[in-house]
């Protein structure tokens, strides 16, 4: 079986329809989203209908989520510290974006680093 077509169902494919919404489609989405892995990609790499609305709003939150995720296991929000380059561009191309996610961070007591993410763009994500 293909890899492309593991991610929603074949009938919805011919249909062009949003995988997402199910209007007509107009754009494609990879699955998963190409900030979440680092190349060479698969060369399968799966593809799904999507909506311009849809694949522009999952793309803010993709993005978000993998440097959130990125800055937790370097253990900070500046660019410099961070190891991959994707999300190191990504994080210096979009300031607001880093200072969303440094925010996020607290220390309790004992001076232990604890992350607090945007619980719905996680979901919108995971979900």
């Amino acid at each position: 079986m293909s890899p492309r077509k593991l991610f929603m169902d074949e009938r919805l494919q011919p249909s062009g329809v949003c995988i997402y919404c199910g209007v007509p489609s107009n754009t494609s989405e990879h699955v998963p989203s190409k900030i979440l892995i680092d190349e060479p990609y698969p060369t399968e790499y799966p593809i799904v209908a999507a909506c311009k609305a849809c694949n522009a709003g999952f793309s803010l939150d993709e993005e978000y989520l993998a440097c959130f995720l990125e800055c937790v296991l370097c253990g900070n929000t500046n660019p410099v510290g961070i190891n991959r380059s994707k999300i190191k561009k990504s994080l210096e191309k979009n300031p607001n974006l880093q200072k969303r996610i440094a925010k996020s961070q607290f220390k309790d007591k004992e001076d232990n680093l604890f992350w607090n993410p945007e619980i719905e763009r996680f979901n919108n994500i995971l979900l």
